[in-house]
């Protein structure tokens, strides 16, 4: 296998850009970093190629994108790296914060992009409309081509970043300040009285965040933030706080939640 996409997603955007990718690259296999790291010691990975797919978070970078990187052998250190991070609009620093944490292990990002779709940021608006989801997805399918293409050939270019403003501020600062604190802020989460004790927020949450106690949902402190369990909760009665109230959930519509 030439390249292996390692992926983690929220809502979905991640997952199918992984999926898209493997298609326009060929020769591709994709592998959930949360089944990855089910696997002990470090890991070596076959392939020439090695790609990242993950959603900005925080303006920095998911905490189990971390961990992952923590266990790819050094014996990987001459292998080409490459990574697309997701994101609602502002990928800041992102990407550089993801390339300092390879270097420190040995490894070098080649090439990193920031691709936008749609926002799954509930407490701060709810899903786009389905004509501006559309618009999105078309632009962000454009340049995932010329993505591939510049894998292919093997290019190194900069990595892509906000302006020096954002770096700065939502990054180096507002990102590395929260950042220790984001596994807890799941005591954020409450569940209404629409909750009908399905049990789906356990069996999706990414990393087994999420436990029925009772019938009703409980946040165990180990959360990513990935808002995958508010996001398909099929009567909407998780909420973060107030903030969520009465507002449309994002999910990636090309994605089911068997896909997880």
């Amino acid at each position: 296998m030439k390249n292996t996409i390692f992926y983690f997603t929220g809502t979905g955007n991640s997952l199918k850009v992984a999926q898209d990718l493997a298609i326009k690259l060929g020769d591709s296999t994709i592998v959930s970093i949360t089944s990855f790291l089910k696997k002990n010691g470090e890991i070596l990975i076959s392939s020439e190629r090695i790609g990242i797919v993950y959603p900005v978070y925080m303006w920095g970078i998911p905490k189990i994108v971390s961990k992952f990187i923590k266990v790819i052998s050094h014996k990987n250190k001459d292998k080409f790296f490459f990574a697309v991070a997701t994101n609602g609009g502002k990928v800041a620093g992102s990407l550089l914060v993801l390339s300092n944490k390879l270097s420190s292990r040995g490894f070098k990002l080649s090439l990193g992009f920031s691709l936008k779709l749609p926002s799954n940021f509930t407490p701060k608006h709810s899903a786009d409309s389905i004509k501006d989801q559309k618009s999105l997805f078309i632009v962000a399918e454009k340049k995932l081509s010329e993505i591939a293409l510049l894998i292919k050939n093997n290019e190194i270019a900069k990595i892509e970043r906000g302006t020096f403003k954002e770096c700065i501020l939502k990054t180096s600062i507002f990102y590395r300040i929260i950042s220790p604190f984001i596994p807890k802020l799941d005591k954020i989460f409450v569940v209404d009285k629409n909750c009908i004790s399905c049990g789906l927020c356990e069996k999706i949450c990414p990393v087994q965040n999420v436990i029925l106690k009772n019938g009703k949902p409980i946040w165990t402190h180990n959360c990513e933030m990935c808002f995958r369990c508010l996001s398909y909760c099929p009567k909407d009665a998780i909420q973060f706080g107030k903030g969520t109230i009465g507002k449309k959930r994002y999910k990636n519509p090309f994605i089911k939640v068997n896909d997880f």
